[in-house]
């Protein structure tokens, strides 16, 4: 009778998790915080997810919605130098999600957020994403041209001189 008590009671414990938080529960407040605009705390829940789902051998789809939401809260941040190193390795892992308009996602993001240097964290996305990218060029000219003419309204006139010296103004 005691050893039945003792097993129903580690068999508890291991069913709640001893109160860590599942994978999807952490997806699901990453998630929210990038809704609410905490990307500091979307940052943290996705890479405690991560780490979950690398415990669990989560398969490809559930780590890659972990890893796109890592990628959101950094460029959320203004963290080009990380989101750009992430764009890198994850194009290793999921070629098919890291494509020119993910880098134009990124960018875009990057200039939205908080981050004192936004302006040059997504001029340095779009570059990158030109050089890797030299089929879309197009599509990259015509985001560096809405980049570079919100930058006339509210940049830095070291921005303008660099958008001027790549040539986007």
């Amino acid at each position: 009778m005691r050893f039945t008590a003792l097993a129903a009671l580690i068999l508890t414990l291991l069913t709640v998790g001893c109160g860590s938080a599942s994978m999807e529960d952490l997806k699901a407040d990453a998630t929210a915080a990038i809704q609410s605009g905490d990307y500091q705390a979307a940052l943290d829940a996705a890479v405690k997810g991560l780490e979950a789902a690398k415990a669990a051998g989560a398969d490809k789809v559930a780590t890659w919605n972990l890893e796109d939401l890592r990628l959101k809260a950094l460029a959320g941040l203004g963290d080009a130098e990380e989101a750009l190193y992430q764009l890198e390795r994850l194009a290793k892992d999921f070629p098919a999600q890291i494509d020119c308009d993910r880098y134009i996602q990124v960018a875009h993001s990057i200039k939205e957020s908080d981050a004192p240097e936004k302006w040059d964290a997504a001029i340095d996305v779009a570059e990158r994403a030109k050089e890797l990218f030299v089929a879309n060029t197009d599509k990259l000219d015509a985001m560096m041209k809405e980049l570079s003419a919100e930058a006339l309204a509210n940049a830095s006139p070291d921005v303008i001189a660099r958008l001027k010296s790549l040539g986007y103004l």
